[in-house]
């Protein structure tokens, strides 16, 4: 599962995914639009009966068929290669839009590019953008009878390989074995939480690569007017971990910057500056690559809502890729304090997401708390923020309504009149004028807002870099050696200083989002 809005499945080499069907319901009172959340759901098919009620009055929701998705697999050549696919639960409820002669309505067949290969070990042509209406349709795709892989051959130039996978009435689907859940690292010694230190700052452990009052996780922190913190969560997660591998894997110190701004355009996966998922983004990464910041540092954030035009991606060669990427503790909803702080521990930070509702002071106050005894924000009402339970395993925790992505660096405890309080270091992207430039302490333990159940990690392809890459990284740490004794005097003694409290710029200027609630 992807959070609630879809699956990925990897089976004999493929990596298949693809969102759940949502389909406008004939008497809707208004047509579906960019940004629509659950709460537009009238109807659930293919799903237990849910605690949350559906109001809504514009979808019917498809829990058991998937909406048009993609495939890929690496090549022969080391290349990549993928498809589109699509799939239903065996013995589910199929639209009713679904032609009697088992074909697809053009009206829920949209594939957003065709260009799906790129070349081994470079850029290659992207895999694709934002469907817009009337976009490179395949109209109505003959499914009832596809009990094994269609392949339709292109031309040699094109290298386009095009499939249609249909799961169930009768297909002969491939059961994918039972994969272990991916473990970190040994490093220090750890061998469980207990092992792990009381405070850790990823800022601390990296603070030698910039000067002081500068970020060594990096110089990106405001998202502006664009609903894309899933894709700058995620983005920034990918570059603050290639800048730790470099420092452990080569003891360079390289400021590194990617582009959040060119996997929110163009992601297929997700709906630009109306939401999405870091997961999502994780998956951009590891199949075309991720940008450098200055590629498309001109474009502005209330620009990202347009179509991807690929200038960052066409003859580039400085593309950085993840090699993989997971949720914490193995699957959605499946991670928790001790994980996620493992995680971060020996792999770096990661993206969590959480309801702003049940956080007042993140939103109202900017990430200061309100009581002067403590930094930690510790004003909580989850029970404003919306939750259900969906599993009777205790080991998958239940839904919340997230709203938000940020990234936690580190953590440690604090000390207030009532106590201890254990906290999550976390970096927003609402400007360095919220919290104390753009961090804050947010409360450990207590899974607020759902934090702690659905973290998201990414490794970075350290075999991938762009040629010549290493070198250049290389020689800018090799030169910054002199100037660096420099920074660590000057830094001595120097404080940290409050934002402003009060309402972010970011919701000021998006009052009506839902991470503003």
């Amino acid at each position: 599962m992807v959070f609630d809005t879809g699956l990925e499945a990897r089976v004999n080499g493929r990596s298949l995914i693809s969102h759940f069907l949502f389909q406008a319901l004939p008497n809707a009172s208004r047509p579906p639009q960019n940004g629509d959340g659950w709460q537009e759901i009238n109807t659930y098919h293919g799903r237990k009966t849910p605690s949350l009620e559906a109001k809504g009055a514009t979808y019917a929701c498809y829990c058991s068929v998937t909406s048009t998705g993609w495939w890929n697999r690496k090549a022969a050549d080391g290349g990549l290669e993928g498809g589109c696919l699509w799939g239903s639960k065996k013995g589910a409820a199929l639209p009713t839009a679904l032609a009697a002669d088992g074909t697809l309505p053009t009206s829920l067949v949209r594939i957003h590019d065709r260009r799906v290969r790129t070349e081994a070990g470079g850029g290659g042509s992207p895999l694709g953008a934002r469907a817009v209406p009337g976009s490179l349709n395949f109209g109505s795709l003959p499914v009832q009878n596809a009990s094994t892989l269609h392949l339709e051959q292109e031309t040699p130039t094109e290298s386009v390989v095009k499939e249609v996978i249909r799961l169930g009435r009768g297909a002969a689907a491939t059961e994918a074995a039972p994969q272990p859940v991916r473990k970190g690292l040994s490093l220090r010694g750890i061998t469980s939480h207990k092992d792990l230190p009381r405070d850790f700052d990823w800022r601390k452990e990296l603070a030698a690569m910039v000067p002081p009052g500068e970020d060594p996780l990096g110089a990106q922190i405001d998202q502006g007017n664009c609903g894309s913190c899933y894709a700058f969560a995620g983005t920034m997660m990918l570059q603050m971990r290639f800048r730790v591998q470099l420092y452990r894997k080569h003891g360079i110190l390289y400021p590194l910057e990617l582009s959040y701004k060119s996997v929110t355009r163009c992601s297929p996966y997700t709906e630009g500056c109306s939401g999405g998922f870091s997961f999502f983004t994780s998956r951009v990464a590891k199949e075309i690559g991720v940008p450098l910041a200055e590629c498309d540092s001109a474009v502005s954030a209330g620009a990202l809502d347009q179509v991807c035009d690929w200038a960052c991606y066409k003859n580039s060669s400085n593309l950085f890729y993840a090699r993989d990427y997971w949720h914490v503790g193995g699957f959605s909803h499946g991670s928790d304090e001790q994980s996620i702080m493992r995680e971060i521990y020996l792999n770096g930070p990661c993206e969590l997401g959480f309801s702003t509702t049940a956080v007042p002071e993140f939103v109202r106050l900017s990430g200061q708390s309100n009581y002067p005894e403590t930094d930690v924000m510790t004003i909580i009402v989850n029970s404003k923020t919306l939750k259900e339970m969906y599993s009777s395993n205790p080991e998958v925790h239940r839904w919340w309504y997230a709203t938000h992505a940020i990234l936690s660096v580190g953590w440690g405890e604090d000390t207030a009149t009532w106590g201890s309080v254990k906290y999550w270091i976390v970096r927003n992207s609402w400007g360095r004028g919220w919290g104390q430039n753009g961090y804050a302490k947010m409360r450990r333990g207590n899974n607020d807002g759902g934090i702690e159940t659905d973290a998201a990690a990414v490794d970075p392809d350290m075999a991938k870099l762009p040629a010549g890459f290493l070198e250049k990284a290389k020689k800018y740490n090799e030169e910054q050696l002199a100037v660096r004794a420099g920074w660590q005097a000057q830094s001595k003694g120097k404080q940290e200083h409050h934002g402003k409290a009060g309402l972010p710029d970011y919701c000021k200027k998006r009052p009506d989002s839902p991470d503003c609630k």
